[in-house]
């Protein structure tokens, strides 16, 4: 430990990550608490840790929580110690004990039309747009909180784009835009210039005030869901209205189509359309001396 507490590799670390890899500031943050957190629980420098000493933090640190916590924790620990041994500082890297969990495929859960319709309506023009942005863009919180007035602007055919400058993983997009969200905007106040969402401060909102001050009014409304549960919507309904998860996936900023179908939720309805063609197939038939189910006969338990 040097420089008034701090591991110096953490210090040169964080130097190569933003100034040459290039990763955005939340994942340097988040990655730097986690690495002073396992420093300060062995005592020693990042460098001289053994397996064991991974494995005892890995069981007091990261067990129990859930299994996408856990991995990303993981990797966040695993890619700082291959930094170490590409810049030959360690021979060994005992970060190769730690175990990558399974991550389980979750539904989609995106919020219910009808609370959405409730929570836009009630909002004053700051949430109304935040939301909006949200379910209407698909965009983050932590994207949500990066724009600036100047991220806005319309093409000479008339669609408006969004330039999306801090997504996840600091990769840039554009996202089109409807009139709701326009509309949203206007409602709001669009400006030439500045940062699009500001905090009591007036400072520019980060990531976790968006998501704290949106999660806070749907509940305040008696809406179970959450500001990432608006991004869901926007996936689903996307995906029903274009059947294109090429488009969905770009539109979302996802680097994996698997990571987008965990947003796009099939329509119900289509799902019943599909399967009353299906009916309509013509039948192979009973193989012989199989007798036909009777019309109506109740399913097996």
């Amino acid at each position: 430990m040097e420089r008034g507490g701090i591991d110096r590799d953490l210090l040169e670390y964080v130097y190569w990550a933003r100034s040459i890899r290039g990763l955005s500031d939340n994942t340097i943050r988040v990655r730097m608490d986690l690495l002073y957190r396992l420093s300060l629980a062995t005592g020693r420098p990042l460098r001289v840790l053994s397996p064991a000493d991974l494995q005892r933090f890995e069981r007091m640190a990261i067990a129990g929580r859930s299994a996408e916590t856990r991995r990303a924790y993981c990797c966040h620990l695993r890619a700082f110690y291959r930094w170490l041994k590409t810049t030959e500082v360690i021979t060994t890297d005992p970060s190769a004990v730690l175990t990558i969990p399974v991550v389980p495929r979750h539904l989609p859960r995106p919020i219910a039309e009808d609370d959405l319709a409730d929570a836009l309506d009630a909002a004053r023009p700051k949430m109304r747009a935040m939301l909006t942005l949200a379910a209407y863009a698909g965009l983050r919180c932590i994207e949500i909180a990066g724009l600036d007035w100047a991220d806005l602007h319309r093409e000479q055919d008339g669609s408006t784009y969004i330039h999306v400058r801090k997504g996840k993983g600091a990769k840039e997009r554009n996202v089109e835009v409807g009139q709701i969200v326009v509309n949203a905007l206007r409602a709001y106040g669009i400006k030439r210039r500045g940062h699009m969402f500001l905090g009591l401060d007036g400072k520019a909102m980060d990531a976790r005030s968006v998501s704290r001050s949106g999660n806070r009014y749907l509940a305040n409304r008696g809406v179970h869901a959450t500001m990432h549960q608006l991004r869901h919507r926007f996936g689903s309904m996307a995906y029903q209205l274009s059947r294109d998860l090429r488009m969905v996936q770009e539109q979302l900023g996802h680097a994996s189509p698997q990571t987008t179908a965990g947003y796009a939720r099939p329509s119900a309805d289509a799902a019943a359309r599909m399967i009353a063609l299906m009916d309509r197939l013509p039948s192979p038939g009973p193989r012989t001396g199989s007798p036909a189910p009777a019309a109506g006969a109740a399913l097996p338990a």
